[in-house]
């Protein structure tokens, strides 16, 4: 078949999605006029998709996305977008308010108020970058449906393209995905949830080098293909033997009188039990058995699914398990491509989104230690000003005040012209 007609025949499909889209909108509009009652956008919609041979809107729009979409572009690109959509986007745009590689971009107000321009700049720079992105949202809430996060997204009307991210529950068992990260992060993660006096003293007394580098060597022992591809087992067999009431090197590196069959492995393991005082680093060891309950060992690769597929993760910063994982994913797209040779070949860190409906929420220290780059952070109703966030403030973040229609940064109020947006629509 010629590849003119198919061009001809998807771009023929994409203009009836958008008019049966824009003739909803104009019938829901003046609904009241011509029915004596309001009717709703889905049974505006619902009615015109039954009028063109559908089954239902559903299907409609399914179908036509499907057959008008370009087949090279990524499921998250925008291709339309409804009236708060672009409203709160032309606001961004006005207040030249863009995620950025010097830190996060914070958003104060209330968690559904402020989660709606975040998601907004979120999804406008996956679109833009054409990558993958990760939402993290530190909730004790049973589903991302059930947060403040996701009154933002049907207010967008984004849902199809969250359809499509890979949803993990990091607070549960069984999760159904084989997740790995780099040694170095493992061991980030890790300790970056045990309490922040016991990780000051693991750091002391060396545990955090030995641990680092003991999973570097047993890794490439095991000949790993990809420096991100170090899966659960490794962490497991390394913890297992460092924690021990007398540490001992694991069997892949371990030589025939018993000791590591590095010298300088070896030399790092005598110093840290020269210096070691209690038993701190049992924290480390709950954190691993927590993670064997999980089962994070099969299932659908991670590292490579994440290349190209977003990710929304759902942790509980007072269940330190999951707050690992969500460190350890999160390096997938941050840590992965933080580098200056990737730089120079224009890579930069992919997309983040961090919300907590916390009623006191703080910022993740695996967040905080990353710098925060091309990072949008929901900090919650206190104001830019508090000293309760020196950590974004350190990290050169920009701040912007979320009011119930529209946001203050720099010192300029804009807001979303909603009402302004939808009488253009009108016109067209």
């Amino acid at each position: 078949m010629d590849f003119s007609f198919l061009r001809a025949l998807r771009a023929s499909v994409r203009l009836t999605l958008n008019n049966l889209k824009r003739d909803a909108k104009r019938l829901q509009r003046v609904s009241a006029d011509v029915f004596g009652t309001s009717i709703p956008l889905s049974v505006c919609q619902e009615a015109y998709a039954r009028a063109r041979g559908f089954r239902s809107w559903h299907e409609a729009e399914t179908i036509l996305k499907r057959g008008g979409r370009d087949p090279g572009a990524s499921p998250w690109k925008i291709e339309n977008r409804n009236d708060v959509h672009q409203a709160v986007f032309s606001a961004l745009v006005t207040a030249d308010l863009e995620l950025g590689e010097n830190g996060p971009v914070c958003f104060f107000g209330a968690q559904a108020d402020a989660a709606l321009p975040a998601v907004c700049l979120w999804v406008e720079s996956l679109s833009m970058a054409d990558v993958s992105g990760i939402v993290l949202v530190d909730t004790k809430a049973l589903s991302l449906q059930d947060t403040p996060l996701w009154t933002a997204v049907t207010r967008l009307g984004l849902e199809y393209l969250f359809d499509e991210c890979r949803y993990i529950d990091a607070r549960g068992a069984n999760l159904d995905v084989a997740i790995s990260t780099s040694p170095a992060n493992w061991a980030r993660s890790l300790l970056l949830a045990v309490p922040k006096a016991t990780r000051e003293t693991l750091e002391q007394d060396g545990f955090s080098h030995l641990l680092e580098k003991t999973l570097t060597a047993v890794a490439d022992r095991r000949g790993r293909s990809d420096d991100f591809h170090v899966f659960a087992d490794t962490v497991d067999l390394v913890v297992s033997s460092l924690c021990a009431s007398m540490p001992y090197p694991p069997a892949p590196v371990r030589g025939v009188d018993g000791d590591f069959d590095d010298v300088g492995l070896s030399m790092d393991l005598q110093a840290y039990l020269e210096r070691r005082k209690g038993q701190e680093n049992l924290a480390v060891y709950a954190l691993n058995s927590a993670l064997e309950e999980k089962n994070i060992r099969l299932g659908y690769h991670l590292a490579d699914e994440s290349k190209h597929r977003p990710t929304i993760v759902l942790y509980d910063q007072d269940q330190p398990a999951s707050l690992v994982l969500a460190s350890v994913i999160h390096s997938l797209y941050y840590w992965r491509y933080v580098g200056h040779e990737l730089r120079f070949r224009d890579i930069h860190t992919r997309p983040v989104l961090y919300l907590s409906d916390a009623a006191v929420p703080e910022v993740p220290a695996f967040i905080q230690e990353s710098g925060s780059s091309y990072t949008c952070i929901v900090n919650g109703p206190k104001r830019a000003d508090d000293t309760a966030w020196p950590e974004c403030r350190g990290a050169h973040a920009r701040f912007a005040q979320v009011e119930q229609g529209g946001f203050v940064y720099g010192g300029r109020r804009v807001r979303f012209n909603i009402e302004q947006e939808m009488g253009a629509m009108l016109q067209t």
